[in-house]
């Protein structure tokens, strides 16, 4: 992944070789997707966090171009606290920032949106997440669970 950054919005892409998405639990859910497509997960730029702006190319395994997939997105916001009745973390609530999103790649396989980069959070007494944003993405006869993390982040590494 590259980060290129501007004022008050980093872009992340993901990378331009292509490699299989290591196998991912599919992990927490949102409340209620959101019906409207949208690419802005921010409430117009008022959630707050580094907002960033995501995109990329759905691949097959054989890196041909998926044209018009389903993507849900989900992700924690900045504090590391998910939009879900299961996150029971003290993590603050951010009223503006929707948590999830449902968008379609076009016809080149491309897509992009607009979120904060996600908080990191416990799992355990002795664990802890790094940051990432989980990926479903459907076709017409198979779906992909997912998970990104951000190049650099020295959680990675656990």
């Amino acid at each position: 992944m590259t980060s290129l950054i501007f004022p008050f919005i980093y872009k992340i892409r993901a990378t331009t070789a292509c490699m299989p998405t290591p196998v991912q639990a599919k992990g927490p859910f949102y409340k209620k997707l959101h019906t409207i497509s949208s690419n802005d997960m921010t409430n117009n730029g008022k959630a707050a966090g580094n907002r960033i702006k995501v995109y990329g190319k759905i691949l097959d395994s054989k890196c041909k171009i998926i044209p018009h997939a389903k993507i849900e997105v989900w992700q924690a916001n900045s504090f590391g606290k998910y939009n879900h009745k299961n996150d029971f973390s003290k993590s603050k609530i951010d009223n503006h920032f929707n948590g999830n999103i449902k968008i379609n790649s076009n016809s080149k396989g491309k897509y992009f949106f607009f979120t904060v980069y996600p908080g990191h959070y416990k799992i355990s007494a002795n664990s802890i997440r790094t940051p990432h944003i989980h990926f479903k993405i459907t076709t017409e006869n198979k779906s992909l669970i997912t998970q990104m993390y951000f190049k650099g982040n020295r959680m990675n590494e656990n």
